[in-house]
């Protein structure tokens, strides 16, 4: 029972992770625009990258987390996505924000199908809609 709660802590905590890698460019929108000279309209297309990829993404990741031994998929994603993010604050113009985003948007799709599917996979008795 024990390594259930701590299963649901480590997604828990991966969770959040991908939430504030997300919200990152959001925060930093003022200052990006001043320091890059970025126009509204670039930090719009910012924001669509990301989360274009990120939808389109959800539905081939969750398919491809299914052929692989889904704890170690899930955890390279965390990692992927926390390297992607750690590397977005190298970008130094418009273009390189926008790889980044587009990279970060396909990791982070792993997040929710992945994350589900550990929790049906090791959920109790009961049934994997009890554990969701």
């Amino acid at each position: 029972m024990a390594l259930k709660w701590r299963l649901c802590a480590l997604l828990f905590l991966a969770t959040t992770l991908n939430y504030l890698d997300r919200q990152t460019v959001s925060i930093l929108a003022p200052t990006l625009q001043k320091e890059l000279n970025l126009d509204n309209t670039a930090l719009g297309w910012l924001f669509a990258v990301f989360y274009y990829a990120y939808t389109f993404s959800q539905v081939i990741v969750g398919p491809l987390m299914d052929r692989f031994h889904l704890r170690w998929a899930f955890g390279m994603a965390v990692v992927l996505w926390s390297a992607v993010s750690i590397a977005t604050g190298l970008a130094t113009g418009f273009v390189g924000l926008v790889v980044f985003r587009l990279l970060l948007g396909i990791a982070e799709a792993a997040n929710w199908p992945g994350a589900t599917r550990i929790v049906a996979m090791d959920s109790l008795p009961a049934g994997p809609a009890s554990a969701l």
